[in-house]
């Protein structure tokens, strides 16, 4: 006696997606394995697609200006060596390489303030 195999080519969801006409060719038993994947898919996506995201906090994201270290320096009248030596210290610090920093502008300015030089 025979067993049966694996099913026979079940297709990626992402081709049923760009031919959704594909769908109507499909044995049950592909169907059903294929349902069953977005289901695992849907309830794996469930709680990212939950999250609320805040308006207030997504237009304050935009809002945000991004200075170099000359320029922070410029602005604030600080030197831009003190700025580089103290980045680690300063919230809203990005480091985006060893060479590449950006100070947030208003956090920047808000430290400043509470740590005066």
């Amino acid at each position: 006696m025979d067993t049966p195999g694996p099913l026979a080519s079940v297709p990626a969801l992402d081709e049923i997606a760009r031919e959704p006409g594909r769908a109507a060719t499909l044995t049950p038993d592909v169907a059903r394995t294929l349902h069953a994947r977005c289901l695992v898919v849907l309830t794996a996506l469930l709680p990212a697609v939950s999250t609320p995201v805040p308006i207030e906090s997504t237009a304050r994201a935009e809002a945000r200006k991004w200075l170099r270290p000359r320029e922070a320096s410029m602005r604030f009248n600080v030197p831009k060596r003190w700025l580089l030596a103290h980045a680690a210290e300063i919230p809203g610090t990005q480091r985006l390489s060893r060479k590449t920093i950006l100070f947030e502008e208003a956090r920047l300015e808000r430290w400043l303030e509470r740590h005066k030089l």
